[in-house]
């Protein structure tokens, strides 16, 4: 089976890569595309044989687009809408028959964010260019860490609760405490990053979806007073803790609804709060 995956060297992309080939795909079957700003090109290199380092809208990334797939995983993403759209359309046109596998957010319920929006956009493209052979996952937050994994770069609550937990940064901010929730800071739906590895994929073995979207969450929401509390009960530390004014975009609570069918769950809060303690040694 051949397979290629945008955004490999990312923090899920990562995971991923090594979830393949602990289940036995071959590395010389996994080509990659990405741009290397998080993970050394030579550690995805000394995992898979063809690692295409560049932008997936460049000229020079037609090679390995073209190559015959039988899956194309495209997790890699922009801050820029207007890329994101762009680069998945550029997807779909070198998609040829494959088993499209699109990264999308819980945040496509209600898009308030231009990152968001961006994101709806691209699903509805999907569908509207591919009719079916397609699996649209809308992925909830996504935290923790396995060994193995050449750096841990994210910058998500979990994370920086890991960073205050090691000393690495002197406080974590709340960004609200009167939300309308059983503690008044925001609820959010918490997935780790090796069950969203598994179920992709999971994903790839089940064969497309062909669904408006699939739900990768655990389905249950955890507040920010509450990750914190994990946080420091797992690493028997205390770190200082700030309030802030809410953000721009934020909403109350945002938990999956409807979680895929072939949805591996294996982890909780507390060792997603651990193992991203652990992978900052």
């Amino acid at each position: 089976m051949k397979i290629l995956i945008t955004g490999a060297a990312g923090y899920i992309g990562s995971h991923v890569l090594l979830e393949l080939l602990d289940r036995g795909y071959a590395d010389t079957d996994i080509n990659v595309i990405d741009r290397f700003l998080t993970i050394s090109p030579n550690w995805v290199g000394s995992l898979v044989n063809h690692a295409y380092d560049g932008h997936i809208l460049s000229i020079g990334s037609s090679e390995i687009l073209s190559e015959k797939y039988d899956v194309i995983i495209h997790l890699g993403a922009y801050a820029n809408g207007q890329d994101n759209l762009a680069a998945t359309k550029r997807m779909l046109h070198f998609c040829k028959g494959a088993h499209f596998i699109f990264a999308s957010t819980g945040e496509a319920h209600n898009p308030l964010t231009p990152f968001a929006q961006s994101k709806l956009s691209c699903e509805e493209l999907i569908k509207e260019k591919l009719k079916d052979n397609y699996t649209i996952f809308r992925l909830y937050n996504v935290g923790g860490f396995r060994k193995g994994i050449a750096t841990n770069h994210e910058k998500h609550l979990i994370q920086q609760a890991a960073m205050a937990a090691r000393g690495m940064i002197p406080t974590v901010s709340i960004y609200g405490d009167d939300w309308e929730t059983h503690d008044g800071t925001c609820v959010r739906d918490y997935i780790h990053t090796a069950d969203v590895a598994a179920s992709i994929v999971n994903c790839i073995e089940a064969g497309p979806a062909n669904t408006p979207y699939e739900g990768l969450g655990s389905g249950i929401g955890h507040s920010v007073k509450e990750v914190l509390t994990s946080m420091k009960r797992v690493t028997s530390t205390d770190f200082h803790v700030i309030m802030a004014e809410r953000r721009p975009g934020d909403v109350a609570s945002l938990i999956c609804p409807a979680q895929y069918s072939h949805i591996s769950l294996t982890h909780d809060l507390d060792s997603m709060c651990l193992s991203a303690y652990e992978g900052l040694k």
